[in-house]
């Protein structure tokens, strides 16, 4: 099985007030902000490249980790935010980073789902022995890419990265669920001429709520542990109130939520922002999670898994 030993997170420092937000009414603004949960995101500014974010972050990562390069023998780089559709990103990574010729690596456009999905790709690679050690990069900067007469996403959208080293650990155990629906996956989308971001909000809440609580109940099956019996819960969360919808309806007790609304819908780093933001430079120990990612695509997955001698950083501003 596998175990996380690092994770690292970073926003950039650059914080939106909503309130602030010229572009939205001001007799919507409580509105939003109570709906979303959001009354604050963090943004790259104009001038600060996606891929000057990244570096850095990952940067960030190696300095805080002391992790050596040539231990990594896979990178997985999960984001909808990438540079080009080829070549893949990931060995731009490898490049940049003095990584090994012999690495195992590619890109992964999951966004929403591509912490979970990410963890069962590197569970695979592990299993079948092509790599070790797995550095598992989610980043996503929409920002970039959210049309600025948006009112409905302009209060929601924050970037952010966060890099995972995942390693083989027999003693923990690992159980996940997953699935598709892509008779909705228009209904978050990013078009293709002019990259700008679309998304219905009332169909990703309906989808959530359909999808997202069956594959949880599905993964506690498949684990043989029951709800009650998991430490620590964190999901994906686009709004606070789907979020809240979902640990509502699964009789999750609030105090094991691990959560964040302080910097924006993350996408694909924002479970990993959230275990930062409560744990912030301390081990985790011999805990069990239940994670779940869900989102564009239409993609969800969940995982129960353990967690021993993790350290978590705190999140980073770049």
């Amino acid at each position: 099985m596998i175990n996380l030993d690092f994770i690292v997170s970073c926003v950039p420092k650059n914080k939106l007030l909503i309130k602030n937000n010229k572009i939205i009414k001001k007799k919507n603004i409580l509105k939003i902000i109570n709906y979303t949960g959001f009354d604050s995101v963090n943004r790259l500014p104009k001038n600060y490249s996606s891929k000057k974010f990244l570096f850095n972050a990952i940067n960030k990562f190696i300095s805080f980790s002391n992790t050596k390069i040539n231990s990594i023998d896979a990178i997985i780089y999960s984001s909808h935010s990438r540079q080009n559709e080829m070549p893949i990103f990931s060995g731009e990574i490898q490049k940049k980073f003095n990584f090994s010729n012999d690495i195992f690596c590619y890109d992964l456009p999951n966004s929403c789902t591509g912490f979970t999905n990410g963890l069962i790709h590197s569970y695979s690679l592990i299993k079948s022995k092509i790599a070790k050690k797995v550095l598992l990069i989610c980043a996503d900067t929409h920002s970039k890419i959210v049309d600025n007469k948006n009112e409905n996403l302009l209060p929601v959208i924050g970037d952010g990265c966060a890099c995972i080293l995942i390693s083989e650990n027999k003693k923990n155990f690992f159980k996940y669920d997953h699935g598709v629906d892509g008779s909705d996956a228009l209904n978050i989308s990013i078009e293709k001429n002019n990259k700008k971001l679309n998304m219905n909000g009332m169909k990703v809440f309906e989808f959530a709520l359909k999808r997202v609580a069956q594959s949880i109940k599905k993964v506690e099956k498949k684990s043989k542990i029951k709800l009650n019996k998991i430490d620590y819960f964190s999901l994906h969360q686009p709004n606070k109130t789907i979020h809240n919808h979902l640990i509502s309806s699964l009789k999750i007790k609030k105090n094991k939520v691990i959560s964040s609304f302080k910097f924006g819908n993350t996408s694909s780093a924002s479970i990993p922002i959230s275990i930062c933001s409560n744990f912030q430079n301390r081990k985790i120990n011999k805990k069990v999670f239940l994670f779940s990612g869900f989102g564009s695509g239409f993609l969800w997955s969940s995982i129960i898994m353990k967690i021993n001698k993790c350290f978590a950083s705190k999140v980073f501003y770049l």
